[in-house]
C-alpha cells in the first residue's frame, strides 16, 4: 500500500521504514540461504570449508554493506550537496543517517543507488562462477548475492512508499521512521 496523503491539504505522512513482516521475511530468507549454503560445502568438502565458507561469507557482507552505505552518502552528496553520517554495526543494522531533509524525488534517487553495486555482484559473481566452477564458489557467490539483495529490501520498500510524492514534498529520515511532509 503506497502511502499518499489523503488531500493537498495534509501536510504530513509518517511510515515505518523497515516494517515487521519485512524483517521477519528479510530475516528467515537469509537464514534460509546462509544455512543451505553452509550445509551444501559441509556435505561435500566437510567442517573447515564451511567455516571457511561462513568466514568467507560474513567478510564478503561487510564490505557490501560499507559500500552499499557509502553509496547512499555519496548519491546524496551529489544529488543535494550535503553530507550526512554513516553509522556501521556488526551484529545491528548499519544505516546513512542524512544531516538535512531532501526532496522526495531525490531521496527516491538515494534510495535505488546501491541497486548498481546489487548488479555489479551478479556480474562479479557470474564471472567468477564461470572462472572456477566449484560448488564453493558458486554457492559462496549466490548466497552473498542473496544477501545483498536482501539488505537492500528496505530501501525498496521506502521507494515504493514514496512513489507518488514529487518535489514537492521533504523527506526527513531516521532509523524508525520516514516522515514526508509539504513544502512550505
Amino acid at each position: 500500500m503506497v502511502v499518499i496523503p489523503s488531500s493537498e491539504e495534509q501536510r504530513e505522512t509518517k511510515f515505518n521504514s523497515f516494517p515487521f513482516p519485512l524483517k521477519l521475511f528479510v530475516i528467515s530468507m537469509a537464514l534460509s540461504s546462509s544455512i543451505s549454503g553452509i550445509y551444501d560445502i559441509f556435505t561435500k568438502y566437510g567442517q573447515l570449508p564451511s567455516f571457511l565458507f561462513l568466514f568467507s561469507l560474513l567478510a564478503i557482507l561487510k564490505i557490501t554493506t560499507i559500500l552499499h552505505e557509502n553509496i547512499h552518502k555519496k548519491t546524496y552528496n551529489l544529488c543535494t550537496g550535503n553530507s550526512g553520517k554513516i553509522y556501521y554495526s556488526w551484529t545491528k543494522h548499519s544505516y546513512f543517517m542524512p544531516d538535512k531533509d531532501c526532496p522526495a524525488s531525490l531521496y527516491k534517487i538515494d534510495l535505488l543507488s546501491p541497486l548498481a553495486l546489487t548488479f555489479l555482484h551478479g556480474v562479479l559473481a557470474c564471472l567468477l562462477i564461470y572462472l572456477f566452477p566449484s560448488v564453493f564458489v558458486r554457492d559462496l557467490m549466490l548466497c552473498s548475492l542473496a544477501l545483498n539483495f536482501l539488505g537492500s529490501m528496505s530501501d525498496l520498500y521506502a521507494f515504493y512508499k514514496l512513489k507518488g510524492f514529487d518535489n514537492s514534498w521533504m523527506v526527513t529520515y531516521n532509523i524508525e521512521h520516514i516522515i514526508i511532509y509539504k513544502k512550505a
